[in-house]
């Protein structure tokens, strides 16, 4: 298994997909939007609480 392979977020025989776009000096900004024929997803998960598992938010 190559080093870079590990930890990556691809499942099973499928290959993680690389953001070379990214790389580089200079500001980089990946942004999305939401597709509106799936807004309501995002509603159901308003009244959940946050996955104690995820990092989001974290400083440590």
């Amino acid at each position: 298994m190559s080093r870079h392979r590990r930890g990556s977020p691809a499942a099973g025989p499928y290959e993680p997909e690389l953001t070379p776009e990214l790389a580089g000096p200079g500001e980089r900004v990946r942004l999305s939007c939401d597709d509106p024929a799936h807004a309501w997803i995002r509603d159901t998960c308003a009244g959940l609480p946050a996955d104690p598992g995820l990092s989001f938010g974290r400083t440590s």
